[in-house]
């Protein structure tokens, strides 16, 4: 799986790294198919609740604060949300942003 420097990763790290484990990106930006109209789909493989500061609400407000931010809708989506039968759907256009060591 590529690993880019995107413009956009160094903010999502910043922003996602305390609760993620791994962060990629996928959808039409993935590709470099995104216009101004679309959004950045960020796919994240979230660390052990014990393992992260508590998310709950905050979940929706990080994606609220990374949409002002980067300019243009931002959908987090974790690993576990996308389930068996959307995996395969986005495994061609993932690209890696993070992933702990």
């Amino acid at each position: 799986m590529p690993q880019v420097s995107h413009p956009y990763k160094m903010v999502l790290i910043k922003a996602l790294r305390p609760y993620a484990s791994r962060i990629e990106l996928f959808g039409s930006t993935a590709r470099n198919e995104d216009d101004a109209e679309s959004d950045l789909d960020v796919l994240v493989t979230l660390r052990a609740a014990d393992e992260r500061p508590p998310l709950g609400l905050k979940w929706f407000r990080l994606e609220r604060e990374l949409s002002e931010k980067l300019g243009r809708p931002v959908e987090l989506v974790t690993e576990k949300a996308l389930g068996p039968h959307l995996s395969p759907h986005i495994e061609p256009d993932r690209v890696l942003l993070y992933e702990d060591e």
